[in-house]
């Protein structure tokens, strides 16, 4: 089994992470906020809670930022024995994310 270890994934306020894709994966969040998703589902706002731990299928593409007033930080577990098949960049969404909706 192989698997992948982010030391810490950090977001300071105004942060977009672009359009990337992740095999499946393990997340824990460190420090919350405010953050904002787009994927093939639509852009919208989340609540970031610290002490949450999610399980996360392959993830073909997705955008992130931290619309808050907190830097966001996750430790991100990558279970490279989960691939995915990353999108095209031509499919993710220019200048959307990032903006309040």
């Amino acid at each position: 089994m192989s698997m992948s270890v982010s030391p810490g994934a950090r977001s300071p306020p105004g942060a977009v992470h672009v359009c990337h894709s992740h095999p499946g994966y393990l997340s824990y969040v460190v420090s919350g906020g405010q953050g904002q998703i787009q994927d093939e589902k639509g852009i919208r706002k989340i609540s970031v809670t610290a002490g949450a731990m999610l399980d996360v299928p392959p993830t073909p593409w997705h955008e992130f930022a931290n619309v808050g007033d907190t830097t966001i930080q996750f430790v991100i577990v990558e279970k490279k024995y989960q691939p995915v098949t990353p999108v095209s960049q031509t499919a993710c969404p220019k200048g959307t994310v990032g903006r309040s909706q």
